[in-house]
């Protein structure tokens, strides 16, 4: 419901979209857990199977925190990624993410970008992979097919 309640009354595709992804959700054995993007993270991690591919996924998050905050995520990743590598996507507005806006063309369009950030050994690589409308009503490929 809270989620619902999050969409403007006049978006309804957006609402037929999210309630579409709910009944996907409720139909699988997902867990989901309230926690602190900064002080639980670490734990969410270390829950995750080793031997899968570690891959952090959010958008419009990093928005709500201060840039200080921003960086101190951007270090914590590096810093897990010394036990073992993460790919971390992200889908934020222009300038939440100063590696990934750096990576986009000038332009007037207020598009959120689509980052792929691979974490290593506490070094990190960054692409921008797409462009997308801010609800997520399209999506722009940037790299080669």
């Amino acid at each position: 419901r809270w989620l619902l309640s999050c969409v403007f009354a006049e978006h309804t595709r957006r609402r037929e979209r999210l309630q579409a992804a709910i009944e996907v959700c409720r139909s699988q054995a997902l867990r989901v857990q309230r926690e602190d993007l900064l002080t639980d993270l670490r734990p969410l991690i270390d829950a995750a199977p080793s031997d899968a591919q570690l891959v952090l996924f959010h958008s419009a998050v990093l928005c709500y925190l201060q840039p200080e905050q921003r960086i101190e995520f951007a270090n914590r990743l590096a810093e897990m990624s010394h036990e073992r590598e993460i790919v971390w996507i992200s889908n934020e507005a222009p300038t939440v993410v100063p590696e990934i806006t750096a990576l986009a063309p000038a332009t007037e369009q207020r598009r959120f970008l689509v980052g792929r950030t691979y974490l290593s050994a506490g070094q990190r690589r960054d692409e921008l992979v797409a462009t997308a409308q801010a609800h997520g009503a399209d999506l722009e490929w940037l790299l080669p097919k």
